[in-house]
């Protein structure tokens, strides 16, 4: 112990501390500006991620309020609804009527635009946010399905009880998407605006 201790007295003998102090204030100070500005660069980045992150959430929100919206006014302006509850009326009436063909037999359930090529984007509105988005979306789809497959024939076959039925329940879903769509539109909206 007395050699190491004698080693470090020679070293800090030999040491013109003059010299020492502030090379070694100056180290200090490198260390200390490199960390701060390590970090605060750090920062930047995290605040610019968050930044483009939110942007994109909230470009995706205006993208499928629009797109809902121009669902629901295509279906106002071919007027299914009201083709579909005039049949109804009819038929309950007595009336031979045969089922609205609103749809042509070669439609096919329209994607997403918004999200045909990255479904999982919708993960960046929150889980609560996706999942009704994903519902609303597979009503909309169940909907579309079937009144392709009327325009194909499908239901050709129904008696008049039977159309009845199909009206009621199609015109029932309608009716529940457009009360959720609603609420989805509002909720994207919001989100479109604040990004929460």
């Amino acid at each position: 112990m007395e050699q190491l201790v004698g080693v470090l007295s020679s070293i800090v003998a030999a040491i013109d501390w003059k010299v020492a102090v502030p090379s070694i204030i100056a180290a200090l100070a490198g260390l200390i500006g490199a960390w701060l500005g390590a970090r605060g660069a750090v920062r930047a980045q995290v605040k610019k991620h968050r930044a483009e992150v939110d942007y994109a959430r909230r470009s995706l929100a205006a993208a499928l309020r629009g797109e809902l919206l121009a669902y629901f006014e295509i279906v106002e302006r071919r007027e299914q609804v009201r083709q579909a509850e005039l049949a109804l009326a009819d038929l309950k009436a007595g009336e031979p009527v045969d089922l609205p063909a609103v749809l042509g037999e070669h439609d096919e359930p329209l994607p997403s635009l918004v999200l045909a090529n990255d479904y999982r984007a919708i993960g960046t509105l929150g889980p609560a946010m996706a999942a009704d988005v994903a519902k609303l979306a597979g009503m909309i789809g169940s909907l579309s399905a079937t009144l392709i497959a009327l325009a194909r024939g499908r239901y050709g076959h129904l008696d008049q009880a039977g159309c009845i039925d199909l009206l009621e329940r199609e015109l029932g879903l309608w009716r529940d998407i457009e009360v959720f769509g609603k609420q989805v539109a509002k909720r994207l909206s919001r989100m479109a605006e604040r990004g929460g």
